[in-house]
């Protein structure tokens, strides 16, 4: 459905919508819900940077040619 790159950005708006939604719930007094976004944030950008250090958007590169 989505290449890595679109995958990676679509996390990336994820958690920043989450962060969002915690600090507005954090602000209405709403500490349990804030919370749990922040976790929901948290393990989605774990994910994130656990992919990138993975490699595994390498899948575009192509090893160096032997000429």
């Amino acid at each position: 459905m989505f290449s890595d790159r679109g995958r990676r950005i679509f996390r990336i708006f994820i958690v920043v919508l989450n962060c969002v939604v915690a600090v507005i719930s954090f602000r209405r007094g709403d500490v349990a819900i804030a919370g749990l976004f922040i976790a929901v944030a948290a393990l989605i950008l774990y994910q994130l940077i656990r992919s990138s250090s993975d490699g595994g958007d390498d899948g575009d590169r192509r090893p160096p040619s032997a000429s």
